[in-house]
């Protein structure tokens, strides 16, 4: 059971080229001989990795590589306006705002005061993707503004 396991990680991690070494370990019965297999294999995969990940380092750098992303960001939206579900507060008095939509976002750092919706009152903010890097919510109505990361 654990070899297969193993077997399904290391064939989603790499494409079908290296599934056929992959999947000859299974039929080895000796235990030992085996597991030797799916290490050897392992590290091939593993050294593929980490080539790949050597051979793109810096490439946000090339002009080719950084109009591709120009391109892709220009197809997601810069902001999102949505209602707030629930508001609350971590144990470092940061605001976490849970969305109609499903997201969680959370203040960056403590603001000076706090937010308080009222009873039936309704919460909207608008998410803006900022310049370089980060986000910035906006409480509507209020006009307070905040920098927040997305939990989920």
């Amino acid at each position: 059971m654990i070899a297969i396991a193993v077997a399904a990680a290391l064939l989603a991690a790499e494409p079908a080229k290296d599934a056929d070494a992959v999947v000859a370990c299974l039929d080895i019965t000796s235990d030992e001989r085996r597991l030797a297999c799916f290490d050897r294999e392992a590290r091939l995969l593993r050294d593929g990795v980490a080539e790949a990940a050597e051979a793109e380092f810096g490439e946000e750098q090339l002009a080719s590589t950084r109009e591709a992303v120009r391109e892709e960001e220009q197809d997601r939206p810069r902001s999102i306006e949505v209602k707030v579900a629930s508001l609350a507060y971590d144990d470092r008095d940061r605001a976490v705002f849970t969305l109609e939509n499903g997201q969680v976002w959370r203040e960056k750092k403590p603001s000076v005061g706090r937010i308080y919706v009222r009873e039936g009152e309704e919460l909207s903010v608008r998410i803006k993707r900022r310049v370089f890097s980060g986000y910035r919510m906006r409480i509507i109505g209020s006009g307070k503004i905040i920098d927040v990361e997305r939990l989920k």
